[in-house]
């Protein structure tokens, strides 16, 4: 019989998109045991307009000289001739994502660099400490320039965040894990570290106040459009409108857009509260706050404040 579908090679997406399309490091494709689960991507032979691909977990039954055979656990929709209990060929090149058995959850809260957290530098080293607290993974994420500063500050998000602004990071940040860890340009993935610079380790001690979690990420934020583009400095929180149950209360903004720029509604967009972590993770360490009122990015504090003046935006 015809295959209706093909296996996408997950290495090629990410060598495509190394930061967005993460996978298992190379190590682990290679050593999946019997009874983890694997996710792979399947593609239609013949194209489904508007749709490219359909990811579905399959569970592996067997090792073979080129890969495993797994069987299929999801119900496909766009593949006609598949169906749950498959029995599916793959390769370790195919892996997109993996799920070990009885596989521990990871604390709430990693520790990031400011560079990575507020510049979007990226993440080249990782390490893991002794925990600061219940909620505290252990888990360090520092830039390269930070490992030639004195002492970079580190500041929590929580994991969720982390990986959505670095999808790449969940392939060496795992809850049963311990090691450091470089970024390797030439096989775009995170090896092992022989040594990590110490100065990172010891800024690694330090995480800053823990803040509170942000809204769901499906709330929606007002932005304007600039805030979309440039980094925001200032985040205001006022009661969510009458009626609209997905409004977090929540407006982001440069904080130097002038009062005719804010007054204008064609300059602002509710955008999901998932689409502003991805762009900005330390955003989440505002969107927390309870309190009805005005926060600023302060260099100083390398944290947000709250302030009664929105720090420069025009009249």
């Amino acid at each position: 019989m015809t295959s209706t579908y093909r296996l996408r090679d997950a290495e090629v997406s990410h060598r495509q998109h190394p930061r967005t399309f993460s996978i298992p490091r190379s190590d682990k494709r290679r050593a999946v045991p019997v009874g983890a689960q694997v996710r792979l991507i399947f593609e239609p032979v013949e194209p489904v307009e508007g749709w490219g691909g359909e990811r579905m977990w399959c569970t592996v039954e067997e090792k073979t000289p080129r890969g495993y055979i797994a069987v299929l656990e999801n119900l496909p929709r766009h593949i006609p001739g598949l169906a749950p209990g498959d029995r599916i060929e793959l390769e370790p090149r195919h892996i997109a994502a993996l799920q070990l058995p009885d596989e521990s959850p990871l604390p709430r809260l990693v520790g990031v660099g400011l560079d990575v957290l507020r510049n979007g530098a990226w993440p080249a080293w990782v390490t893991r400490l002794s925990p600061t607290s219940d909620d505290d993974s252990g888990w360090r994420v520092f830039s390269a320039a930070e490992a030639t500063q004195e002492r970079p500050r580190v500041r929590a998000i929580s994991a969720d965040a982390l990986f959505r602004a670095w999808a790449v990071l969940d392939s060496v940040i795992e809850a049963d894990a311990m090691g450091r860890w470089r970024w390797d340009e030439a096989t775009l993935e995170y090896v092992g570290a022989d040594r990590f610079p110490p100065q990172l380790t010891a800024a690694g001690e330090e995480l800053g106040r823990i803040h509170e979690p942000a809204p769901p990420a499906s709330m929606r934020a007002i932005a304007t459009l600039r805030a979309l583009d440039e980094p925001p400095s200032c985040a205001q929180r006022m009661a969510p409108a009458p009626g609209h149950e997905d409004d977090s209360g929540w407006s982001v903004f440069v904080g130097d857009e002038p009062g005719e720029y804010m007054e204008d509604a064609s300059n602002l967009r509710a955008v999901p509260v998932a689409r502003l972590l991805h762009l900005y993770p330390y955003l989440e360490r505002v969107l927390g706050e309870q309190t009805e009122a005005v926060f600023v990015w302060d260099d100083d504090e390398g944290d947000w404040v709250k302030t009664d003046d929105p720090g420069g935006a025009e009249d």
